[in-house]
């Protein structure tokens, strides 16, 4: 059984690359080659994808570093051994409620996010509309 349709994963290029991307219906272009994302529907995480120029691409589940990673960054983004800090000095842990002020680009907020499921709550707020959106 392959990646569900609309399930993000990561594709993994031989030299370390990494690509988030969806599993759906369209192509993806790399310095690689053309990537026929539809074939993620028949192969399971830990498969392998080829591109028309027979580069082989893994297909794996992709972790929260990789979202923060790939995140678009407009505002100043806290990353992981930061939001660790947050974290040690404030004690926030599974199923608390968190008020993040200054969504930004929500990194913090998913990270915080991660950390307080499955019972707990993040709620984000932010003034700047351009940062919002």
């Amino acid at each position: 059984m392959g990646v569900k349709e609309g399930e993000r994963v990561i594709l993994l290029d031989e030299r370390g690359k990494k690509y988030l991307v969806r599993a759906e219906r369209k192509l993806l272009h790399t310095d690689l080659g053309l990537l026929n994302l539809a074939e993620l529907l028949e192969v399971p995480f830990g498969g392998r994808i080829r591109s028309h120029t027979g580069r082989e691409f893994v297909v794996l589940k992709p972790r929260m570093s990789d979202f923060l990673q790939k995140m678009r960054r407009l505002p100043q983004v806290v990353l992981p051994k930061d939001a660790a800090q947050v974290v040690a000095h404030t004690g926030v842990g599974p199923g608390d409620l968190v008020v993040d002020g200054g969504t930004g680009s929500g990194a913090l907020a998913l990270f915080l996010g991660n950390l307080v499921r499955p019972h707990g709550k993040v709620v984000s707020y932010e003034i700047r509309e351009d940062f919002a959106e």
